[in-house]
Protein backbone atom coordinates (compact mmCIF):
# COMPACT_ATOMS: atom_id res chain seq x y z
CA UNK A 1 0.00 0.00 0.00
CA UNK A 2 2.87 2.66 1.17
CA UNK A 3 4.61 1.79 -2.45
CA UNK A 4 1.37 2.43 -4.16
CA UNK A 5 0.71 5.40 -2.58
CA UNK A 6 4.63 6.52 -2.74
CA UNK A 7 4.85 5.84 -6.61
CA UNK A 8 1.72 7.78 -7.07
CA UNK A 9 2.63 10.65 -5.55
CA UNK A 10 5.83 10.66 -7.09
CA UNK A 11 4.15 9.90 -10.46
CA UNK A 12 1.63 12.97 -9.74
CA UNK A 13 -1.17 10.85 -9.93
CA UNK A 14 -3.30 11.55 -6.70
CA UNK A 15 -4.65 14.24 -5.67
CA UNK A 16 -3.85 15.37 -1.80
CA UNK A 17 -7.69 14.89 -1.32
CA UNK A 18 -7.21 11.03 -2.40
CA UNK A 19 -3.93 10.46 -0.76
CA UNK A 20 -6.47 11.62 2.35
CA UNK A 21 -9.23 9.70 1.91
CA UNK A 22 -6.75 6.31 1.77
CA UNK A 23 -4.42 7.03 4.91
CA UNK A 24 -5.10 5.47 7.40
CA UNK A 25 -6.93 7.23 10.28
CA UNK A 26 -4.57 8.37 13.59
CA UNK A 27 -6.24 5.83 15.79
CA UNK A 28 -5.39 2.97 13.77
CA UNK A 29 -4.92 -0.31 15.96
CA UNK A 30 -1.37 -0.63 15.30
CA UNK A 31 -0.44 2.69 16.43
CA UNK A 32 -2.80 1.92 19.93
CA UNK A 33 -0.95 -1.19 20.22
CA UNK A 34 2.86 0.23 20.16
CA UNK A 35 0.77 3.31 22.55
CA UNK A 36 -0.20 0.21 24.91
CA UNK A 37 3.48 -1.52 24.97
CA UNK A 38 5.14 2.03 25.03
CA UNK A 39 2.55 2.43 28.26
CA UNK A 40 3.92 -1.20 29.59
CA UNK A 41 7.18 -0.29 29.19
CA UNK A 42 6.98 2.47 31.25
CA UNK A 43 4.95 0.75 34.25
CA UNK A 44 7.73 -1.91 34.42
CA UNK A 45 10.08 0.61 34.49
CA UNK A 46 8.61 2.68 37.18
CA UNK A 47 7.61 -0.63 39.36
CA UNK A 48 11.82 -1.88 38.99
CA UNK A 49 12.97 2.24 39.72
CA UNK A 50 13.94 0.93 42.97
CA UNK A 51 15.38 -2.03 42.57
CA UNK A 52 17.72 -1.16 39.74
CA UNK A 53 19.54 2.08 40.40
CA UNK A 54 20.08 3.09 37.15
CA UNK A 55 20.36 6.07 35.18
CA UNK A 56 20.05 4.84 31.98
CA UNK A 57 17.08 3.12 32.50
CA UNK A 58 15.91 6.20 34.41
CA UNK A 59 16.59 8.18 31.16
CA UNK A 60 14.82 5.63 29.13
CA UNK A 61 11.85 6.00 31.07
CA UNK A 62 11.62 9.54 31.18
CA UNK A 63 11.96 9.30 26.90
CA UNK A 64 9.15 7.05 26.67
CA UNK A 65 6.81 8.88 28.89
CA UNK A 66 7.73 12.34 27.13
CA UNK A 67 7.00 10.27 23.73
CA UNK A 68 3.96 9.30 25.15
CA UNK A 69 2.60 12.35 25.78
CA UNK A 70 3.55 14.33 22.32
CA UNK A 71 2.18 11.42 20.51
CA UNK A 72 -1.66 12.26 22.16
Amino acid sequence: MHRYLMARILEQRLSSETIKQICLPTDCPDKNRLKEAVREAIEVLEESRKAFKSKRLEALRKKLTQVLIETE
